[in-house]
């Protein structure tokens, strides 16, 4: 907090929905996902490993998530007259 940085929380069961597409997988499932979506072919010495992996996944998508709904803002008709007077026909 004293140095201004921005803290970001998941329960787990959004980091497993988030890695597995399914909220009650096992720790197993999440760790298999992980390394296939990571592309890592040896084993973690530790599970908590690929549960940090996962979390840092989890946050990964949660911006793009953000990022692409501000792309995709819904516009009025007056938004696109103005932003496309073109092809407007008078």
């Amino acid at each position: 907090m004293n140095s201004n940085l921005n803290v970001s929380e998941y329960s787990p069961r959004e980091v497993k929905k988030s890695v597995t597409g399914n909220g009650a997988s096992s720790k197993e499932q999440v760790k298999y996902m992980v390394k296939s979506i990571l592309s890592i072919n040896h084993e973690p010495k530790y599970m908590d490993s690929s549960d940090a992996l996962a979390i840092a996944l989890c946050h990964y998508y949660s911006l793009q998530n953000k990022i692409n709904k501000s792309y995709n803002k819904k516009y009025s008709w007056k938004d696109y007259v103005e932003k496309n007077p073109g092809r407007i026909l008078k």
